[in-house]
């Protein structure tokens, strides 16, 4: 499992690393608004609005996170299972002395490292400047984290379906109408007698 692991991590970190710049991106804009924002409402401009000043309650920013954290979750989960697709990898990968639960495992825990490197990391900057006192002009508490917490935290349900839409291609011919029936009705992959 550690081997698939490092594999993992060392082909998809790309990806994550591109989600990471992108996702900074977007957080520092929604960020530079709140500050903008702030500037107007000092030359009493009475168009802000008070919700504006915290970016962490802001709309747009809100939106943005949703829009990219479902989006980068699915991509890579999918780009992480759709690198064996070609030249019946899949099948050499399945036949080692690891059980498919082991490979699925060390898949999936590869895959959420990334995702939270290239999303949770600027997660945890904004939070950590909003929080630090001087850099926002509006009040900070804890409760002001959970929807973009659960933003970030809903992205991992797009990683899982994102890695079962790539993993069902990439079965053999044989095994895809079963792990498809299973994976779509019960939601879970299932182990066979031998594992």
């Amino acid at each position: 499992m550690k081997a698939i692991m490092q594999k993992d991590l060392r082909e998809n970190l790309k990806v994550a690393l591109i989600g990471l710049l992108i996702f900074s991106l977007l957080l520092l804009q929604a960020y530079q608004s709140c500050i903008h924002a702030l500037d107007n409402l000092l030359e009493r401009n009475a168009s802000v609005m008070a919700n504006n000043l915290q970016p962490l309650l802001t709309t747009s920013l809100l939106i943005e996170a949703a829009f990219f954290c479902a989006l980068f979750g699915a991509a890579l989960g999918w780009l992480q299972t759709r690198n064996e697709a070609h030249r019946d990898l899949w099948a050499f990968l399945i036949h080692r002395p690891v059980t498919r639960s082991a490979i699925f495992r060390g898949k999936a825990l590869a895959g959420l490292c990334l995702y939270c490197f290239g999303a949770g990391l600027p997660v945890a900057i904004l939070i950590a400047v909003v929080r630090t006192p001087g850099h926002v002009a509006a009040p900070f508490e804890w409760s002001m984290v959970c929807p973009l917490v659960l933003i970030f935290l809903t992205g991992g349900a797009y990683y899982f379906a994102g890695l079962l839409t790539g993993y069902e291609p990439a079965l053999p011919n044989d095994d895809k109408m079963t792990a498809t029936v299973t994976i779509k009705v019960t939601g879970t992959v299932t182990r066979e007698e031998g594992e």
